[in-house]
C-alpha cells in the first residue's frame, strides 16, 4: 500500500501543474476572447459561454485539489464535468 500515497501525491502534482498552465493560458488569451466576443453571433456566444463555464469549473476543482488533495462533493463534481463531454 506504500504506492498509493505516492500515486495520489503524483496525481495531485500533475493537477496543480495543469492548473498553473490553465491559469496562465486563460490570462494570456483574455484579449483574444474579448475580440472573439465582438465578432460572434449569438450561437457562437453560447459555445464561448460553455467554454468559460468548463474552464471555471476545472480551475475550481483543481484549486480544491491543490488546497486539500480532494474535491468536495466528488460525485457532484464528476456529474458536472460529464455534462461537458457528452
Amino acid at each position: 500500500m506504500a504506492h498509493f500515497p505516492n500515486k495520489l501525491a503524483s496525481q495531485q502534482n500533475i493537477i496543480v501543474q495543469n492548473l498553473a498552465q490553465l491559469t496562465l493560458d486563460y490570462q494570456k488569451t483574455k484579449s483574444e476572447r474579448q475580440q472573439i466576443i465582438h465578432l460572434c453571433t449569438e450561437e457562437d456566444l453560447s459555445f464561448l459561454e460553455e467554454l468559460e463555464l468548463v474552464t471555471v469549473s476545472l480551475r475550481g476543482y483543481a484549486s480544491q485539489i491543490e488546497a486539500s488533495a480532494g474535491v468536495e462533493n466528488r460525485e457532484e463534481a464528476i456529474a458536472n464535468l460529464q455534462i461537458y463531454i457528452t
